[in-house]
């Protein structure tokens, strides 16, 4: 098998060389021989016209429900008396348990749920 590799970047192929050098136990490299990249690292400033990149967190048209709201508002009914209600709610979704539903109907859960 034949795997070649290209690589772009000015100076790595020399500092690479240098390196298995000095990691396969020949003589010791000078000071003249280890040298930074001529040019150093460049540090790169965005432009005064382009604005600059700020991640905001993604809005989906229905919020989240999770786990806990749910478990919230199933653990308030129980401890209203409706046990058994709850535990049919739970079961209408083909579930031993709630964390056996599906995160999908979680919202659909706690509509019954509030309905009960």
């Amino acid at each position: 098998m034949n795997i070649n590799i290209k690589i772009d970047a000015e100076g790595l192929e020399g500092a690479i060389l240098k390196l298995t050098k000095a990691l396969s136990g020949g003589a010791p490299l000078t000071a003249s021989e280890i040298s930074p990249a001529e040019d150093g690292p460049k540090e790169v400033e965005p432009k005064e016209d382009q604005p600059k990149k700020v991640d905001k967190p993604k809005k989906e048209g229905k919020p989240t429900v999770t786990l806990e709201v749910v478990r919230t508002k199933l653990a308030e009914l129980a401890q209203a008396g409706k046990q058994a209600e709850v535990k049919e709610l739970i079961t209408s979704f083909e579930a031993k348990k709630l964390s056996d539903i599906k995160v999908e109907d979680y919202a659909e859960l706690l509509k019954k749920a509030g309905e009960i």
